[in-house]
């Protein structure tokens, strides 16, 4: 590394470390600080499974992101983290952004997912950006449906869609992510017959462990110290009709640890 970049990379690290301690009370000074270079590492070490993403596809989903919030005309002024979804059946992937600057995305991690097979034309009319509404976890319904217990369900509200399922017309859809049980987690990277948003149960526990995308949500108590959360959700579908080499479709009965082994 030339010492330039290494400049660079330590004037980043004081930047987020400096901001963060003059909104920090002396007791949070003391704690361990999370920049996005130490969240990589952490999702590296306890989400799988994950997706070894191209730096060009990296670019390129930035590129998707940032040219959608232009289109739904909301801009994020600060620097924060952003939970990028493709829905498109040929990828099915969620993506963890760390955005320090409009056009500047840094991937944290990225994981297989499956978005509703029964709302898809409801998904696709509703995506954009939507943000975080309720930070309560429902513990009866996701024990119900996640089998792993009282884990976090993430609630993004209810969306106005242009279409309806079964009959066309305007509906509302409940946005919701929550985590898969072991025998949907196999099917990851596939649409699943659930009418919610399905992502690997440790990423649903990293990022409820770290509070990413917590900000503002009020009544929680954060664990961690981590500059910049955010608080959105954007679904996106990159209208592709194959599927790309890094998001490959599962195997039946292979296990998500195989696919962990091939990640970043």
């Amino acid at each position: 590394m030339s010492i330039r970049s290494s400049t660079s990379t330590l004037s980043r690290r004081q930047l987020l470390l400096g901001a963060a301690a003059t909104c920090l009370p002396l007791a949070g000074i003391a704690s361990i600080v999370y920049t996005p270079h130490e969240l990589m590492e952490q999702y590296r070490r306890d989400v799988v499974p994950r997706l070894a993403m191209p730096a060009d596809e990296v670019r390129l989903y930035g590129g998707i992101a940032e040219l959608q919030l232009h289109n739904v005309g909301r801009g994020l002024l600060a620097p924060q983290y952003l939970l990028v979804i493709d829905s498109n059946p040929h990828v099915q992937a969620a993506m963890l952004f760390w955005r320090l600057l409009p056009g500047s995305y840094e991937l944290v991690g990225a994981s297989p997912v499956s978005t509703s097979a029964l709302a898809a034309n409801q998904l696709s009319a509703a995506q954009g950006l939507l943000e975080q509404g309720q930070a309560g976890k429902d513990h009866a319904a996701c024990a119900h449906t996640c089998g792993r217990g009282r884990q976090r369900i993430y609630d993004f509200g209810w969306q106005r869609t242009k279409q309806g399922f079964p009959a066309p017309g305007a509906a509302d859809l409940r946005v919701q992510v929550r985590g898969a049980d072991r025998r949907a987690e196999r099917s990851l990277g596939t649409p699943c017959p659930e009418g919610c948003i399905l992502l690997p149960a440790s990423l649903i526990s990293f990022l409820d462990e770290y509070g990413i995308l917590d900000e503002g949500v009020p009544g929680l108590a954060y664990r961690h110290v981590l500059p910049y959360r955010g608080r959105h959700l954007m679904l996106v579908d990159s209208e592709r009709e194959e599927r790309p080499e890094w998001s490959p479709a599962p195997r039946a009965g292979e296990s998500p640890r195989t696919v962990a082994r091939a990640g970043r």
